[in-house]
């Protein structure tokens, strides 16, 4: 949560006039006030048509109210744990709501059009309320997109299942494929230049803005609506969020196709490692990583804690977690097949933030205007430091917390890991001001 979210959640508590409601305790308590004015869910919860219901509960007499939504993997695996003991078909059926819910807690579109579109309701632009529409990500023209993947809906009679749909548009000749003849279809390989894991996720933010619906008593099966056919025969235009790392195939002459297979051969080593993982802890693998993030680890070869950081979609929490793992077997990969270890230059993307950072722009602005995460920015601005260049690190961390985080160094030790001096430190101070403090402290020692 943001320090602004943070004051106005301290506000409302310290107010006695604003009826708040702990989505997580109170709901079924019979709350009927007709003045709530926030509703603040501090675990996920169990699908979005509850989701709805409880944060209908708040604003009842017109005016502005407030929903604020904490969620964390361990809720995911707590409400799996309940569906345990359904019997399998409803057992399914409750898994894909979960999903679902999951891609709208981390959609990038207007959370209330998200909202309409799953009970079937179209709704035109954007809120203009939600934190999607406060801060939105940059969007590009999908409608050709949008148009193969509606039209092989079409052609396949609404039979098919996101997975299914990712593996025609690219073209893949899998048993199941060839079985049902869906290689001999007009649009199959129409999209082979997406991989088809990023033909999924494109998908999902189809579902998510409404180009298709999807049938979760038929098999999750898509099917078509009226939206779908304005797109189709009507041009009706579809915006999406990019993927990040959508590595699109190109075409390469035979002294390139090798590094492409190795890339495919460590994407696999990562996917079985990350499903190990979700097995043990009983969670759905892409919340481990998804196979965006997989691919970014193929492709930047991370080497240290820094470089996976900069890593979109991988966080000090998931780092913690599983981070060394990952990066353990990609050394292990490049060590077994006796190839040369090479991460990718980083200095390019680094250098850029760094003249941004020069012309005056702050860290948020930076990352707004990249399209990248603040964390990503905040890891090149501590590199850059780091390896030499000028920076006035008074703006992130000042001369008091610079001695403080110093008294913890001189006892822990310059290369101690990140995560000891950050509890070390009661979580006081970030990783970004430790690692420019720890940058500092070396340089004064050397």
């Amino acid at each position: 949560m943001d320090s602004e979210s943070r004051s106005r959640v301290q506000d409302a508590f310290r107010n006695d006039d604003v009826p708040i409601i702990c989505a997580t305790i109170a709901f079924g308590m019979g709350i009927d006030k007709s003045n709530v004015r926030w509703v603040i869910h501090y675990n996920m919860p169990k699908n979005i048509e509850s989701y709805y219901q409880e944060i209908g509960r708040s604003g009842r007499d017109g005016a502005p109210a407030e929903a604020l939504l904490f969620y964390s993997i361990n809720d995911i695996k707590v409400q799996r744990s309940f569906l345990v003991e359904l019997p399998e078909p409803q057992r399914e059926l409750q898994e894909a709501k979960l999903e679902r819910l999951v891609q709208y807690i981390e959609t990038p579109f207007c959370r209330r059009k998200i909202l309409l579109n799953y009970f079937n309701e179209d709704y035109p632009g954007n809120c203009g309320n939600c934190d999607n529409c406060r801060n939105p990500r940059n969007m590009f023209d999908a409608t050709l997109l949008a148009q193969k993947a509606l039209s092989a809906i079409f052609r396949t009679e609404e039979r098919v299942s996101v997975s299914t749909l990712s593996e025609i548009l690219y073209g893949s000749k899998t048993q199941h494929i060839i079985e049902k003849g869906y290689d001999k279809i007009k649009t199959f390989g129409t999209g082979k230049d997406i991989r088809p894991d990023n033909w999924k996720l494109y998908i999902l933010q189809m579902l998510n803005v409404g180009v298709m619906d999807i049938a979760y008593d038929e098999n999750h099966h898509l099917k078509l609506n009226a939206k779908s056919k304005r797109i189709l025969f009507d041009g009706e235009k579809v915006l999406l969020v990019e993927v990040k790392h959508d590595f699109r195939m190109r075409t390469r002459t035979a002294v390139e196709l090798e590094p492409e297979n190795t890339d495919d051969k460590l994407f696999e080593k990562l996917r079985r490692l990350r499903k190990k993982i979700a097995d043990v802890e009983s969670l759905p693998p892409y919340l481990i990583f998804n196979d965006n993030t997989l691919w970014a680890m193929v492709h930047e070869k991370p080497m240290t804690e820094e470089s996976m950081l900069d890593i979109q979609g991988i966080g000090v929490n998931k780092f913690d977690m599983y981070g060394k793992l990952f990066l353990s077997e990609i050394k292990d990969f490049f060590r077994k097949q006796s190839l040369p270890y090479k991460p990718a230059e980083k200095g390019a993307t680094q250098q850029y933030t760094y003249e941004l950072l020069m012309q005056g722009k702050g860290p948020e602005d930076i990352a707004k205007e990249r399209g990248i995460s603040l964390t990503t920015v905040h890891s090149h601005i501590a590199t850059m430091y780091e390896k030499g260049n000028p920076i006035e690190i008074e703006k992130f961390v000042n001369k008091a917390e610079q001695n403080e985080i110093f008294e913890v160094l001189k006892i822990l030790g310059a290369k101690s890991a990140l995560k000891e001096i950050f509890e070390a430190l009661e979580q006081k101070y970030d990783y970004f001001q430790i690692r420019l403090a720890l940058a500092m402290y070396s340089r004064s020692k050397s």
